[in-house]
């Protein structure tokens, strides 16, 4: 969604390794609200999403190493 704030977990260039890590963060942090989602020609997973960048930062910096390498990502409008 134009605009929306996503924390991204990583981007996979199948469907089938995006699922495999999204069963993997799941397992991992019952807590993150994993989604997929297409990203151009790849696949991301977002593990907290907002309309507010500042809440995802803030999600990013709180979730320290259960989750290391996140990063939020704004969609252009």
């Amino acid at each position: 969604t134009p605009g929306r704030t996503y924390v991204v977990r990583g981007v996979y260039s199948t469907e089938e390794n995006a699922l495999r890590a999204a069963a993997e963060v799941r397992a991992k942090v019952p807590s993150a609200a994993v989604r997929i989602y297409r990203f151009g020609e790849k696949w991301m997973i977002s593990v907290f999403e907002s309309d507010s960048a500042e809440e995802c930062r803030a999600y990013v910096n709180r979730a320290g190493a259960e989750m290391r390498g996140i990063w939020p990502y704004t969609r252009k409008r």
